[in-house]
């Protein structure tokens, strides 16, 4: 009943905006003095393998017809590399280091 609470009410439009209106008086004596509750589940951290298994599923086929496409060039890969790398998500950059912990010296022109 929280569960329901929470993401629906049934309301009585006597405002312009939605999220103002009062709720209907039938929908208060239905949900009485019950409270709201709101399905959440904390997102967990991924792991490097985790994003290998995203990368091989979900881009590894347009990669693929990509550099096809292109005589079997990788190009599109080595000449956006250093592009990709300065855009990393911080949280990336956590799961890369942990992984390669020396990975930022190589790098380090690619970040600044």
């Amino acid at each position: 009943m929280e569960v329901l609470n929470n993401y629906v009410r049934l309301i009585v439009q006597d405002d312009s905006n939605r999220s103002r209106c009062s709720s209907h008086p039938l929908w208060e004596k239905f949900v009485g003095a019950v409270g709201k509750l709101r399905l959440y589940v904390d997102s967990v951290q991924k792991t490097i393998e985790e994003k290998k298994r995203w990368l091989i599923r979900q881009c590894l086929p347009t990669i693929a017809g990509v550099i096809i496409a292109d005589g079997g060039s990788f190009d599109i890969i080595t000449q956006h590399f250093d592009d990709a790398v300065s855009r990393m998500s911080s949280s990336l950059r956590h799961l890369v280091s942990e992984k390669n912990p020396e990975w930022l010296s190589d790098y380090d022109a690619a970040l600044t």
